[in-house]
């Protein structure tokens, strides 16, 4: 998976301040980037903590495992999509959506493992329940 930010094919007889403007107009590219990154790493960050919980495997799980690394890794296509055509509302409608399925997904992972104690530790569970985090 790759985020990208695509470089303008330029003359080579640019003075500075023109390539200094060039660089400037790819701000909004830079700054969608940069969020992107930020929203995977976050998925990233919270996938290590739910399954530094989980003390086992089942099927169904390695299923949507695979199902949120997939989501994860579309995310960088629908950067792409915010980064070329940021001015359109529907770009930005897509990332959401797959932003909000990747979280839906990561919790319903939870979910099936802390249901009955399937996958985790009946004291996790606990824990996890009445807030005491």
């Amino acid at each position: 998976m790759t985020l990208s930010i695509d470089i303008p094919d330029l003359p080579p007889n640019l003075t500075e301040s023109q390539l200094l403007s060039k660089l400037y107009d790819m701000y909004l590219q830079v700054e969608s980037y940069i969020i992107s990154f930020a929203v995977i790493a976050a998925f990233w960050v919270s996938y290590h903590q739910v399954f530094n919980f989980i003390k086992g495997s089942h099927i169904l799980i390695i299923y949507l495992n695979l199902l949120f690394l997939l989501l994860i890794t579309f995310l960088s296509v629908t950067t792409s999509l915010v980064i070329n055509y940021g001015s359109y509302q529907i770009p930005y409608i897509i990332y959401c959506t797959v932003v909000i399925m990747t979280s839906s997904l990561l919790a319903i992972i939870w979910w099936h493992a802390t249901k009955d104690h399937r996958l985790v530790d009946k004291s996790i569970h606990q824990l996890f329940i009445k807030g005491s985090w």
